[in-house]
């Protein structure tokens, strides 16, 4: 596991980029976990065409980038969370949702993996109300 420091955040979202395929992203976020939640966003709207202007902190992105910054935690074997307890931790219709999100990246190229992410977000999307309560 790699213990996330201050100093090695930049190296991280580097390496987030770079194995996400992504172009240059000028990112607009503070922190570690909302930098990774913004790329993950970046690279849903690459996957999907959207070339405008979006905001990577929609309750439905929310969710999504949730989802997959977890996934990607994982991945990178990151001592970090992106996504909450309620997330993490509870099946929803016996599916727990960030494993589910993790298996994808294990199974297939990226692009389709972001796009059965945004499918499995979209499937769930009725949790955001009970989820922005937490």
């Amino acid at each position: 596991m790699i213990t996330v420091k201050e100093n090695n955040s930049q190296e991280i979202v580097s390496n987030i980029t770079e194995y996400l395929n992504l172009n240059k992203i000028d990112l607009t976020s503070d922190t570690l976990t909302e930098n990774i939640k913004e790329l993950c966003v970046a690279k849903l709207c690459n996957v999907i065409g959207i070339t405008c202007k979006y905001n990577y902190k929609s309750d439905f992105f929310e969710l999504f980038s949730s989802l997959t910054g977890e996934a990607l935690c994982d991945k990178f074997n990151l001592k970090m969370h992106i996504a909450n307890d309620e997330l993490r931790l509870i099946k929803y219709e016996r599916i727990n949702l960030v494993e589910k999100a993790k298996a994808y990246f294990l199974n297939e190229n990226i692009d389709e993996c972001i796009l059965d992410i945004f499918n499995l977000a979209d499937k769930f999307k009725y949790l955001i109300p009970s989820l922005k309560k937490v």
